[in-house]
């Protein structure tokens, strides 16, 4: 039994308004569903203790329990004791959700 999972992604700002416009567009992607929830200030409270210890999150794969797997670009000045445990990918499940 595999887990759902949810990949999302950031874009350059630039290139917001097109990747939604092709999304609605060509995806049958439909919007207007709001939820009130604290993920989003969970989240962004999340993504700025790692910015400071030099993890720069580009993204996240949500899956259905209480794990979230940060997508990042890592500061290349990033002390080694500054890194939080992380896990290795191995080669067959690279580029697989």
């Amino acid at each position: 039994m595999s887990k759902e999972k949810t990949l999302m992604i950031t874009i350059p700002p630039e290139q917001t308004e097109d990747t939604l416009k092709d999304a609605l567009d060509n995806a049958e992607v439909e919007r207007g569903v709001v939820i009130r929830s604290d993920i989003g200030k969970n989240l962004y409270k999340e993504f700025n203790r790692l910015k400071a210890i030099g993890y720069f999150p580009v993204g996240i794969i949500v899956e259905d329990g209480l794990n979230l797997e940060i997508l990042f670009k890592r500061h290349p000045k990033q002390p080694k004791e500054a890194r939080v445990v992380e896990i290795k990918t191995p080669a067959e499940l690279k580029y697989k959700l």
